[in-house]
């Protein structure tokens, strides 16, 4: 996850004083540092608003009016004990976002000598329970997540399934922006209106005169300083030819344009008149495109915008999202070719070494724009692609690795591929059976816990190859 989009959570907690005659006046204290200690573990990795520990509905109430006005992306409730669910309806009455029921196990061993009053104080699994049979009554969509504070392996499964809560978010709210239509022909890329809307996602079209005076009012003294911060980069070796200015120039057409438009992601269809057939503008957009993922707005190229979209899912769970194609299966050791044409994320490059070259395989009107090539980092990946169906959209995902291999004469980011779930001949079977778009997004680690809770947050058909 990269730390510009460090995830805005709220937390909720409950108490319930009808046991306060039995447990005694220590009890409310006892309880109400519990819920602090819960909130200061998720306060490690999250920006967390506090929405108070419910004990009335009055509070409800206060908790609600709160959380109406705070712009959080996910909101974990946590009880402390068994509390009545009504009180958390009402505080939840004006949450857009994912809702997360932690139920915060802390008794790791139950002493033989326990007794009633004992069990009351660890009852969040009661708590959780009744708040997520309320949910399920009306159908509202929410995760469960049963994790032992101090269990380092419970904290990374917490950690994880509240991110994918946050991706499930910026999935329905996301704002696209479309600089050129798709390569007329390309069907499995085109999307509409009514299939964005349906997710959530707003799409804002940028005309070719928009382009076009953005491009032109660039100050030439921010173009060089451009290049100047790209060349003074450690690990990064950037290429004398090529249309460098220009390139630079374009790249920071795109930030100004995402910028304006407060775009989360994004397309661009640079065989087209808006870029490489463009009379003033002539070149790719590779560059632009490299630093908006590393920025962590994923851009897509020939206008393929669920690709971006699976490119948002992969660098909000990951941290890393490769725009790229499943170009070839090498039979003889079970991999395929996984490479794009000359657009990837950076954090996605072995080492840290990237080149920026000139793009000479895909060269303009003006002349062969500067895009970046790097050898894939070895270790666990997952491929992701989104396409909307007329049943909705779908989820699509593969688990595998990159291996060490590359090929420094491509030019792009590229690497080999090997699927975690059978012989290649099988997965590939498979991967084309479920329906992807030709470009998928290719996100770090293994992701077979977060995808599956942002496909039933944001009502996805999810396929795992």
């Amino acid at each position: 996850m990269p730390d510009a989009a460090r995830p805005k959570i709220g937390f909720l907690s409950a108490f319930y004083g009808a046991y306060d005659d039995v447990m005694g006046a220590g009890f409310r204290p006892l309880q109400s540092q519990t819920a602090a200690r819960n909130r200061a573990l998720l306060e490690r990795d999250f920006e967390v608003t506090d929405f108070g520990v419910v004990s009335s509905f009055d509070e409800a109430e206060i908790s609600a009016r709160r959380i109406a006005s705070e712009a959080v992306e996910a909101l974990i409730y946590a009880p402390t004990m068994v509390a009545p669910p009504e009180w958390i309806e009402v505080a939840l009455r004006a949450a857009t976002c994912p809702i997360i029921i932690w139920s915060a196990t802390r008794l790791l061993s139950l002493p033989s000598s326990l007794d009633h009053l004992g069990a009351t104080v660890h009852t969040s699994l009661v708590g959780a329970t009744m708040l997520a049979n309320c949910l399920v009554r009306r159908q509202q969509p929410f995760v469960v997540v049963d994790a032992v504070p101090e269990n380092s392996a419970d904290e990374v499964r917490l950690k994880r399934t509240v991110i994918a809560a946050v991706a499930a978010r910026r999935l329905s709210t996301a704002v696209a922006l479309r600089v050129g239509a798709p390569i007329p022909g390309y069907r499995d890329v085109e999307t509409t209106t009514k299939e964005l809307s349906a997710v959530g996602i707003r799409e804002i079209e940028v005309s070719v005169a928009q382009l076009e005076r953005t491009f032109a009012a660039i100050p030439a003294r921010d173009v060089k300083t451009e290049l100047t911060a790209l060349r003074s980069r450690a690990q990064w070796r950037v290429s004398s030819t090529g249309a460098a200015e220009a390139s630079a120039r374009l790249a920071l057409t795109l930030r100004l344009l995402t910028h304006e438009h407060g775009a989360t992601l994004g397309t661009v269809n640079c065989h087209s008149g808006w870029f490489r057939q463009h009379n003033q503008i002539g070149i790719v957009a590779c560059l632009g495109v490299s630093l908006l993922h590393e920025a962590g707005i994923p851009f897509s190229c020939t206008g393929d915008l669920p690709a971006a979209i699976a490119g948002l899912l992969a660098k909000t769970l990951s941290g890393s999202s490769l725009y790229c194609e499943l170009y070839a299966r090498e039979p003889k050791a079970d991999q395929f070719l996984i490479a794009a044409g000359g657009e990837g994320d950076p954090s996605w490059a072995a080492d840290g070494n990237v080149e920026v070259v000139a793009n000479e395989y895909y060269p303009g009107l003006c002349g062969a724009g500067l895009g970046v090539r790097f050898a894939l980092q070895r270790g666990p990946a997952t491929l992701i692609s989104m396409t909307p169906t007329t049943q909705g959209w779908r989820l699509i995902w593969a688990p595998g690795a990159i291996t060490e291999r590359s090929f420094p004469s491509l030019d792009g980011p590229n690497g080999m591929f090997q699927f975690a779930t059978g012989p290649g001949q099988r997965a590939a079977e498979q991967w084309v059976t479920a329906g992807p778009t030709h470009h998928p997004a290719l996100a770090r680690g293994h992701l077979d816990l977060e995808l599956p809770i942002v496909a039933k947050l944001a009502n996805l058909k999810n396929v795992r190859v």
